[in-house]
């Protein structure tokens, strides 16, 4: 019941790192199916090619742990072939940036150049002229970032859809609700109308918000006037490839 995920909540929290750099969820199976087929659809979110023992245990629980562990060596790996990478000098860990954030903006910025786009990391973009009269720096927004292919721009965000420390302040919340915070976040795009937004979000997000995340995009196509796609990234290899989910 509600009453008893309020009272849990706090004790939970206790047990829990301040900065954690994964969504954590608990997961409740359909009626009718089967945990080995839970299993197998919560691996293949993570790529088709991830490994993991499926017949180990029929507890979810002690599954969701090991392939979190796996998740997290596979960052690790990831994370070090990003800071290797002679292509993706131009990423770096910006001041109060997760790691996560960052494994996840090198792994994108690399498909994309891989992929014959021309991309830009952290760079300032002018918004057009349709706002109201504002100053040069209010009229400027900083994608992660920018990519472009032939005459076509994307603009890619990449979202691990972890509120901040800062968030937490603003909204005077420990928990903020999903689609609004990513509502907020996106509003600096007012003014980009028929451009292409590319959200990058966590695999397991795409997994639990889905209808969510087909919201978010039907407001940003009516409200903004914008494409939008959204992707998760494969982790099954590196370079890691983009996954269009919606």
């Amino acid at each position: 019941s509600m009453e008893e995920i309020s009272v849990r909540t706090d004790e939970i929290r206790k047990e829990i790192k301040e900065e954690t750099s994964i969504p954590t969820c608990m997961v409740y199976l359909p009626s009718g199916e089967k945990v080995p087929e839970a299993k197998r659809k919560i691996l293949n979110v993570f790529g088709e090619g991830m490994e993991l023992p499926l017949g180990a245990t029929d507890n979810l629980n002690t599954f969701w742990n090991a392939l979190q562990r796996e998740i997290m060596d596979k960052m690790s790996i990831m994370r070090g072939r990003i800071n290797k990478d002679d292509e993706l000098k131009d990423v770096v860990l910006l001041k109060n940036e997760t790691e996560f954030h960052y494994t996840l903006k090198g792994l994108a910025c690399k498909y994309l150049r891989q992929n014959g786009y021309e991309v830009k990391v952290e760079t300032p973009v002018e918004l057009t002229s349709k706002l109201p009269e504002e100053t040069t720096q209010e009229k400027k927004i900083i994608p992660d970032l920018t990519a472009r292919k032939g005459e076509e721009t994307f603009f890619i965000e990449v979202e691990t859809c972890v509120p901040t420390k800062k968030e937490k302040e603003e909204y005077e919340s420990e928990i903020i609700n999903p689609y609004k915070r990513l509502v907020d976040k996106m509003q600096k795009y007012k003014g980009k109308e028929g451009s292409h937004l590319v959200l990058v979000v966590p695999n397991i997000f795409t997994f639990i918000h889905t209808k969510l995340l087909r919201d978010f995009s039907e407001y940003i196509k009516s409200k903004l006037g914008m494409k939008i796609s959204v992707h998760m990234i494969d982790w099954t290899s590196y370079p890691a490839k983009l996954v269009r989910v919606i």
